[in-house]
């Protein structure tokens, strides 16, 4: 199967973990739509993005896509990672749905029963096959500290 994942929203958590998995040797495909994509200019003009304090990790690393296109995003992944706010699971299970395909799997971090708002969705859009997940709490305690820079204190 290979280290490859596309990681669902380019805010804090996303970039921090899109950052520490490149880092580890992961193939990374950064999603976010249009109006929430704004940090990747910055990311690609400084080179990637950058992590800093005490993840583990620190520097900067590309993604190896960034990309605004849900479909483009989603294509030869089995791993999906969403990290957006609870205010975002309602828009990202419908974004989502008509495009999963049986055998990916979704972890959302945090969940906040987020996985039952995709569960209904895929059932809506007679998808089968696809495992969902989701954590209590986000992997990494973290926040944007300027555009494609990110600071976490795990």
């Amino acid at each position: 199967m290979g280290k490859k994942i596309t990681i669902l929203g380019a805010g804090s958590a996303g970039m921090t973990t899109a950052a520490w998995l490149e880092m580890d040797g992961w193939e990374v495909t950064l999603w976010d739509t249009p109006d929430q994509a704004g940090d990747f200019e910055a990311i690609r003009r400084q080179g990637g993005i950058i992590l800093r304090g005490g993840s583990g990790r620190t520097g900067c690393r590309m993604p190896h896509r960034l990309t605004t296109d849900l479909r483009e995003a989603l294509e030869g992944t089995q791993r999906v990672l969403i990290c957006t706010s609870a205010a975002r699971h309602g828009e990202m299970a419908r974004l989502i749905a008509p495009l999963a395909r049986e055998g990916q799997a979704f972890l959302l971090n945090p969940g906040n029963f987020g996985s039952f708002l995709l569960r209904r969705e895929l059932e809506k859009a007679g998808r089968t096959g696809v495992l969902l997940g989701e954590l209590s709490s986000c992997l990494w305690a973290c926040r944007r500290t300027a555009p494609g820079e990110v600071l976490s204190a795990n």
